[in-house]
């Protein structure tokens, strides 16, 4: 656990951590924890990690969890449920902010089109004066 334990504190704050990760998990089967102490532990230092930095493929990692055995695989299930939960409420709460902004871009198109000022068309979408001239421009639209 010593082993595990440094790798743990030497890469925590690593922007990065993949190979970390994995090879935590992988230290963790090698000794074949059984031990509930250990086994919440183990769930700790996994889930610290995953939250503390940049995971490049998060469904290789739970892959990993999931292709383990033992109490280790049911104790790390559940963090690697977790994470999958947060992927999926990452990608509404980003996908929300895209409509959002798409929403905010139309919005200012059809006001165009339309004849508005581009002081209404501020009001209405909260876009800056700046980023209407750039959508009139990119789509070769006149304003007031």
């Amino acid at each position: 656990m010593d082993g595990i334990l440094a790798l743990t504190l030497k890469h925590s704050r690593d922007k990065e951590a993949s190979d970390t990760l994995y090879k935590i998990i992988n230290k963790f089967a090698d000794i074949d924890i059984q031990d509930p102490v250990e086994l919440q532990f183990a769930n700790a230092v996994v889930s610290h990690i995953f939250n503390q930095s940049d995971i490049n493929n998060r469904e290789t990692l739970l892959d990993t969890i999931e292709s383990l055995s033992g109490p280790l695989r049911g104790e790390l299930m559940t963090a690697a449920q977790r994470f999958r939960e947060d992927g999926v409420k990452e990608g509404i709460e980003l996908g929300i902010e895209l409509g959002i902004e798409q929403t905010k871009i139309d919005m200012t198109i059809n006001c165009l089109k339309e004849g508005s000022h581009i002081q209404f068309i501020t009001k209405v979408t909260g876009l800056s004066i700046e980023e209407i001239e750039s959508i009139a421009k990119e789509h070769q639209l006149d304003f007031k």
